[in-house]
C-alpha cells in the first residue's frame, strides 16, 4: 500500500512538472523541445505556481483540485498531440546513446535516494513547515519522510540534471563542450558526497533542502537567464514570442527562489543582472 503512494505522490514531483513543461513547449511553439529543457521550465512553472498558492493558504484537499484543473488545462492545451509527443519520446527513449544522459541521470537519481545517506544537518523534517511536501505528504497519506527521502528526492534530482544540461545548451554550441561542462558540475556536486560539506553542495545528499536547492540550481539559472537575454540581443533575435517566454521563466525562476528561501528573488536578481555583465 505504501508503495502504491509513493508512486502516486511522484505525480507531483514527476508527472506535474514534466505535464507543465510540455504544455510550455506547446504554448511558445517549440518545434523540437528537450527533455531536459522541458522538465527545467516545467519545475520553475510548478514552482511559481505554488508560490502563488502558498500565499493564497488552501488546504490539501484545495490543492488536490487545483492539481486536477491544471492538468486538466495543460491536456487541453497539448490536445492531440499528446499521444504523438509521447509516442514521439518513447521512439527516441530506444537509443541509448542519444539518451545515454537521461539515463545516466535516472540511475544516479535512483542510486542516490537508495543508497546515499543524508547529511545530519538537514533540518526539513525537523522543521516540517515547508509546504512543498507536507501538502503532498497529506494528500497521498504518507509520512513527511517517506515523501522527502522517497518521491521528492527522485523528482529535484532529476531538476538538478535537468539544470545544469539546460544550461550547457545556452553556454555551447558544440555538444562536446556541452558535455563536458556536464559532466564536471555533476562530477564536483558527487564528490561532495565523501566529505563533511556544506547544506549548499549537498545535492544528493540532500537535494529536498531549501538552501541546497536554491544555492545548486536556482542562482545558476538566473546567472544563465543573464546571460541568454543577452545573447538573444547581440544575435538580434527578432522573435518577440521567444523572448517574452524567457522573461516570464525568469520571473517563475525568481518566484521559485523566493518560496525556498527568504529574499531569494533579490539574490537571484543580483546574479542575473550579473550574467547580462558576463556576457
Amino acid at each position: 500500500m505504501t508503495l502504491v503512494r509513493l508512486i502516486a505522490a511522484s505525480y507531483w514531483f514527476v508527472v506535474m512538472p514534466l505535464l507543465l513543461g510540455m504544455a510550455w513547449n506547446k504554448v511558445k511553439k517549440e518545434s523540437k523541445p528537450m527533455i531536459a529543457t522541458t522538465f527545467t521550465e516545467g519545475y520553475l512553472i510548478w514552482f511559481a505556481f505554488f508560490f502563488v498558492g502558498v500565499h493564497v493558504k488552501q488546504g490539501p484537499k484545495a490543492w488536490m483540485f487545483f492539481v486536477a484543473l491544471l492538468s486538466v488545462a495543460c491536456l487541453v492545451i497539448l490536445n492531440k498531440t499528446l499521444v504523438e509527443r509521447i509516442k514521439a519520446r518513447l521512439e527516441e527513449l530506444k537509443n541509448f546513446r542519444r539518451n545515454g544522459i537521461l539515463f545516466t541521470s535516472l540511475a544516479m537519481s535512483a542510486f542516490s535516494v537508495l543508497f546515499v545517506m543524508p547529511s545530519l544537518k538537514d533540518d526539513v523534517l525537523e522543521n516540517g513547515d515547508f509546504l512543498f511536501y507536507t501538502i503532498p505528504a497529506n494528500i497521498f497519506g504518507l509520512s513527511l519522510g517517506a515523501i522527502v527521502h522517497r518521491v521528492a528526492a527522485f523528482g529535484l534530482l532529476l531538476f538538478f540534471f535537468a539544470t545544469y544540461r539546460s544550461i550547457s545548451f545556452v553556454l555551447y554550441k558544440e555538444e562536446k563542450k556541452r558535455l563536458v561542462f556536464f559532466a564536471v558540475a555533476v562530477l564536483y556536486y558527487a564528490v561532495m558526497t565523501i566529505g563533511d560539506v556544506p547544506l549548499q553542495v549537498a545535492v544528493f545528499q540532500n537535494v529536498w533542502n531549501p538552501t541546497t536547492l536554491f544555492f545548486s540550481c536556482f542562482l545558476p539559472l538566473s546567472l544563465t537567464f543573464g546571460v541568454k537575454l543577452c545573447l538573444q540581443k547581440k544575435a538580434a533575435v527578432k522573435d518577440k514570442r521567444e523572448i517574452l517566454c524567457d522573461l516570464m521563466l525568469l520571473l517563475c525562476s525568481f518566484a521559485a527562489a523566493q518560496l525556498v528561501m527568504d529574499f531569494g528573488a533579490g539574490l537571484c536578481l543580483v546574479l542575473f543582472l550579473l550574467g547580462i555583465v558576463m556576457a
